[in-house]
């Protein structure tokens, strides 16, 4: 049967699990690794034959790069980020698979708080990259910490620089008028 989704709308073919014992907020034990994207086709950015008539999609450019990396379970395990600080190992998306991502010591995560707008938690220490299960979007802003950085598939790392980190969504101009 159908999902019942916001206000009773159905979901029709859709299934929605909840993982169970999954943490918001997770220390990293390796750097993610800068990826400079581009976009392209749907061959293109799968590695297939085009179709044979029809017109193609174009995928942006992080589209273009998570896509394929969900299929790859060699490059699955390799953390990946559309910017960050400088100190992090930069590689074009197609040498993503010769690279070795840094290990770094994980922090201790607690007192992770989470409202509608906001998500806040303590570290052990200052430093040390945390990966935080919220789908990414401009519009989330932190204090105590640098980022947030987009990491594939399209969650939030940032860096703390206090022990206590605070992210609240805010809202822009263009979110107010519609």
């Amino acid at each position: 049967p159908p999902i019942a989704g916001p206000s009773g709308t159905s979901l029709g073919r859709w299934r929605v699990y909840q993982v169970a014992d999954s943490d918001l907020v997770v220390a990293l034990d390796r750097e993610p690794v800068v990826a400079a994207v581009r976009g392209g086709t749907t061959s293109e950015c799968f590695g297939t034959d085009p179709p044979a008539s029809g017109p193609e999609p174009e995928l942006h450019a992080w589209e273009c790069a998570v896509a394929p990396w969900w299929t790859d379970r060699e490059l699955i395990d390799t953390p990946f980020v559309q910017s960050g600080p400088e100190g992090w190992q930069r590689v074009d998306i197609d040498n993503l698979r010769s690279v070795v991502p840094r290990r770094v010591t994980p922090v201790e995560v607690s007192d992770i708080r989470r409202s509608v707008d906001e998500i806040s938690f303590r570290v052990s220490a200052p430093g040390t990259p945390v990966l935080i299960r919220e789908s990414y979007y401009p519009n989330w802003e932190v204090e105590g910490a640098r980022g947030p950085y987009r990491i594939a598939p399209n969650l939030m790392v940032v860096v703390p620089t206090d022990r206590e980190v605070r992210l609240t969504y805010g809202l822009t101009t263009a979110d107010w008028a519609g």
